[in-house]
C-alpha cells in the first residue's frame, strides 16, 4: 500500500489525455487540463489535509445580545444557541462545537496536523 506522500506524488503526475481511456467523461471535464483531472486533484486536496481556511469557514463568532435583566446573553452565529454566561471568553460554543477565537482555531488547526502526521 502506498504512503500518503507517495499517493500524493503520483496522483500529482497524472495527467488527463482527454478522449483516451484516463478520462471517463465524470462530467467535469471542463475543470481538466494540462493540471490533471478535476476529480484527482480534489483527492489529492483531500489527502493532504484541512487548510487553515477550511477550519476558518468553520468558525462562529459571538453576537452580543442584551437581556432585560442586565446580564449579557451571547447567540452563536453557527448554531444559533443562546448562553448566558461569559461567552465571549469561550474559545468553543458549547453545543455545536464551533471555534469562536483565533486561539480556538489554532488549536483546531494543531490537532488536526498532529492526527494528519499520525496518519
Amino acid at each position: 500500500m502506498m504512503e500518503r506522500a507517495e499517493l500524493l506524488a503520483a496522483l500529482g503526475r497524472l495527467k488527463v489525455e482527454t478522449g483516451s481511456l484516463a478520462c471517463l467523461g465524470c462530467g467535469h471535464e471542463h475543470n481538466c487540463g494540462t493540471h490533471g483531472c478535476a476529480i484527482l486533484q480534489a483527492a489529492a486536496e483531500a489527502l493532504r489535509g484541512p487548510t487553515r481556511e477550511m477550519v476558518e469557514r468553520m468558525r462562529g463568532r459571538w453576537i452580543n445580545k442584551h437581556s432585560a435583566f442586565d446580564h449579557k446573553i451571547f447567540i452563536c452565529s453557527e448554531c444559533g444557541k443562546q448562553i448566558s454566561i461569559q461567552g465571549e471568553n469561550l474559545n468553543f460554543c458549547p453545543y455545536c462545537m464551533a471555534p469562536m477565537t483565533d486561539k480556538a482555531v489554532e488549536m483546531v488547526m494543531e490537532r488536526l496536523e498532529a492526527q494528519h502526521e499520525a496518519d
